[in-house]
């Protein structure tokens, strides 16, 4: 990708929780240079949707998506 903003990364994000790879997941989050509050929900969701739940509330809380609101 010649240029990659928030779109591009939070595709990839999707991409990775949609087959379940949580942990590359995670890493991709952790590498972007900006996030929003989609990347954080979709992180969120994906940690809820391998049944790591607790993993999810501590993001959910942590996470930046609080200054949205």
């Amino acid at each position: 990708m010649p240029k990659r903003n928030v779109v591009s990364w939070t595709s990839m994000l999707f991409g990775l929780v949609g087959v379940w790879r949580i942990h590359e997941a995670w890493s991709l989050l952790n590498a972007m240079p900006e996030k929003n509050i989609v990347s954080w929900n979709l992180m969120t969701a994906g940690y809820a949707k391998n049944s790591r739940m607790v993993e999810a509330r501590v993001l959910f809380e942590n996470s930046s998506c609080f200054s949205f609101v």
